[in-house]
C-alpha cells in the first residue's frame, strides 16, 4: 500500500502547524507522523494519508507498525504558519491499540534504508532513482502472523482528488481521495447519471465558488500531467458558466463553457495539461467570467524528471 512518498530533495523547515486530533498518536513540528504502539495483524496494513500533506526528506525516521483493519482513526491537520486559511488535512485510520507483543521488523529488499527493534524506519540518504521498500512486520508469539506496508522512495504520489465529495475507488482499483487542497468555495452534486465515462461517480459531486477557487498540491521539480474532469451538472444550456483556469500562474484554459465542450449537461468532458513545474506548490485556479467556477475531480501524474524549460502546453 502506498502510504507517502520520500523526496530525493527534501529536509527544509515546515510552513504548516501540525496537528493530530484525537492525540492518539504523536505528529513533529516537521510533519513527522508517528503513529503509537499496536497489534500486528494478518496480510498487508490499513493505513492512509492523503498525498499532499508534507512529505518525508531522505535520512528523516519514522516508526511504522504493524496494523489490522481501521477501527480507531485520527485527523491530521497542517495550518499555514503565515496564512490561517490555508489549511490541509488527511484521516489516518489505525486498527485498535493495543499493549505490544513481540514482534521482528525486516525490510524488502534489504540495504534501502535501516529498520531497528522497535519498528523505527530511516530512509537512505541518498535516493539515486525512484523506488520503493516493504517493511514487514511478524509477531514471535504467533507464528505465520505478519503484516507488511510499503514507502516509495524519491517518488511522486499520484493526486487524485474527487472535487466535493468524500473518496471513491473507482471500478479499475484506482484510489481518489476527498476534496481536499482547496481554498474557498462550496459543493454541489447530483444523482443523475453521468454519460460518456466509465467513472460516473467522479463527475457527480463538485467544488464551485463564485470567486477565484484555488487548489494547491505540494511537488518537487518536474514534468506532471494535469487531468482536470468537468460535467455540467447545474445549468441546463449553453453560456451561463463561462470561465478561465490558469496552472502556475500560466492560462490553459480560456472562455471554457463546459456545456458547450462537452455537447450537453451531465456528460463528462476532460481537459489534460503537461505542466513543468519549477517546485514548491502546483497551483491550479479557476478564475470567474460569467457565472460560478467549478471543478468535479483532479489527477496530477508525474512524467518524468524535472526540464529546464519552465512552459507548459495544453495536449
Amino acid at each position: 500500500m502506498q502510504l507517502f512518498h520520500v523526496p530525493a530533495a527534501s529536509n527544509q523547515p515546515s510552513a504548516y502547524r501540525w496537528s493530530v486530533d484525537p492525540p492518539l498518536a504523536t505528529i513533529t513540528p516537521n510533519g513527522l507522523f508517528v503513529a503509537p504502539a499496536m497489534k500486528p495483524g494478518l496480510g498487508r496494513g490499513a493505513i492512509a494519508i492523503e498525498p499532499g500533506l508534507g512529505s518525508f526528506g531522505p535520512g528523516q525516521v519514522t516508526r511504522f507498525v504493524a496494523i489490522t483493519s481501521g477501527i480507531a482513526e485520527v485527523r491530521v491537520s497542517a495550518t499555514h504558519s503565515q496564512d490561517a486559511t490555508d489549511t490541509v488535512s488527511a484521516t489516518v485510520l489505525l486498527s485498535e491499540i493495543e499493549r505490544s507483543i513481540p514482534v521482528d521488523w525486516s525490510l524488502d529488499p534489504s540495504g534501502r534504508g535501516t529498520i531497528d527493534g522497535t519498528g523505527r524506519y530511516t530512509a537512505p540518504l541518498k535516493i539515486p532513482a525512484p523506488q520503493s521498500v516493504d517493511i514487514i512486520a511478524r509477531t514471535r508469539d504467533t507464528p505465520g502472523k505478519s503484516a507488511r506496508l510499503s514507502v516509495w522512495l524519491g517518488s511522486f504520489l499520484p493526486i487524485r482528488v474527487k472535487a466535493g465529495g468524500s473518496g471513491v475507488t473507482t471500478w479499475d482499483g484506482v484510489i481518489w481521495h476527498a476534496d481536499t487542497g482547496y481554498n474557498g468555495g462550496d459543493i454541489f452534486s447530483t444523482d443523475r447519471n453521468i454519460a460518456d465515462t466509465g467513472v460516473g461517480a467522479l463527475y457527480q459531486t463538485e467544488r464551485w465558488n463564485d470567486r477565484v477557487l484555488t487548489y494547491r498540491f505540494p511537488a518537487l521539480a518536474g514534468v506532471y500531467r494535469i487531468t482536470l474532469k468537468f460535467a455540467e451538472i447545474y445549468f441546463s444550456q449553453q453560456g451561463k458558466r463561462v470561465f478561465n483556469v490558469d496552472v502556475n500562474g500560466q492560462r490553459v484554459l480560456s472562455n471554457f463553457d463546459i456545456f458547450r465542450e462537452a455537447g450537453g449537461p451531465f456528460r463528462a468532458f476532460d481537459r489534460t495539461f503537461t505542466v513543468h513545474h519549477p517546485g514548491q506548490d502546483i497551483v491550479i485556479s479557476f478564475v470567474p467570467g460569467i457565472s460560478a467556477v467549478k471543478v468535479n475531480a483532479i489527477e496530477i501524474v508525474e512524467e518524468f524528471p524535472a526540464s529546464p524549460a519552465p512552459t507548459s502546453r495544453v495536449q
